[in-house]
């Protein structure tokens, strides 16, 4: 899944991380995957969490010593989001396909003009 909620470099890596991840991310693993500091991995927490209030969603939550991991609810917003955003593609792709097609009629026709 192809995450793009966040403005933040690494934002919607760290969200898909968090998606996939089927319990608690520890801040090690995060660091790693994302190839930042630690410091700079709680300041993109805390600036994702930002853009997630914006939207009235819950944050990015910390269990001391366990990781973090989204809220459920935060979870069914980013797949909501992502399908939209697929779903957007996929008509503007077919809209595209038919102009296509129907220059492909016109300039094929036997009967047309030709000036």
């Amino acid at each position: 899944m192809r995450v793009n909620f966040s403005k933040r470099k690494h934002g919607n890596e760290l969200l898909e991380i968090l998606l996939t991840s089927s319990g608690y991310t520890t801040a090690n693993f995060l660091q790693q995957h994302l190839h930042i500091s630690r410091r700079s991995l709680f300041y993109l927490i805390n600036k994702v969490n930002d853009e997630l209030d914006q939207h009235a969603e819950f944050p990015i939550t910390n269990v001391k010593k366990l990781g973090y991991y989204l809220p459920t609810d935060t979870i069914k917003f980013l797949h909501k989001m992502t399908e939209k955003e697929t779903s957007s593609k996929i008509m503007t792709n077919n809209a595209k396909q038919r102009q296509l097609l129907i220059a492909f009629s016109i300039l094929n026709t036997s009967g047309c003009s030709r000036a």
